[in-house]
């Protein structure tokens, strides 16, 4: 399996209200931060602290160092008797460093469960490329591109964590549905 951890490095606590971002100039910017994520295989402040923002507000995260993980196109495995699946597209998330397990809460999903820092980031990184899948589609068919993309990037992710039995994947499809 190739994963790239590409760098490690502490957020700036910069806040983020993600209910106040209504300005699509800004959400285009958002949206290109995340885009750039998984394309260009560097990782941009706004993402950055949109996941962060995310998971403060859904579990006890407080901050520190994460890790960055690129998932390049073609990574494939059996994820059930006779069923290959293979990424079809670049994708990746950011992660928490370190051990420590987080106790996350959605509301909204119904789910409160403790997650390890590589489960909590990978769903923060699939709920924020949601959001702004769903922010993109509100802006017009002119977005309908950029949407598609980021559609493709979370359906990626989500097969790699099938493609390498994720140890926490029925906690993280739970925590997404």
């Amino acid at each position: 399996m190739h994963t790239l951890n590409v760098k490690n490095r502490p957020l700036v606590n910069q806040p983020n209200n993600l209910k106040s971002m209504n300005a699509s100039a800004t959400l285009f910017l958002m949206v290109m931060s995340v885009l750039s994520l998984f394309q260009l295989c560097f990782f941009t402040p706004s993402a950055d602290n949109m996941i962060a923002s995310w998971l403060r507000q859904h579990s006890d995260y407080d901050g520190g160092f994460w890790n960055y993980w690129l998932i390049p196109q073609g990574n494939g495995g059996n994820v059930a008797p006779n069923c290959v699946r293979f990424t079809t597209t670049q994708t990746g998330y950011i992660a928490p460093e370190g051990e420590q397990r987080y106790n996350m809460i959605i509301p909204g999903n119904y789910f409160e469960s403790e997650v390890s820092a590589d489960a909590a980031g990978i769903i923060a990184t699939l709920m924020i490329m949601n959001w702004l899948s769903w922010q993109v589609a509100d802006m017009g068919p002119e977005y309908a591109k950029v949407c598609k993309h980021l559609v493709a990037r979370q359906d990626a992710l989500k097969d790699y964590i099938s493609i390498i039995k994720h140890p926490e994947a029925h906690l993280i499809y739970r925590a997404i549905d």
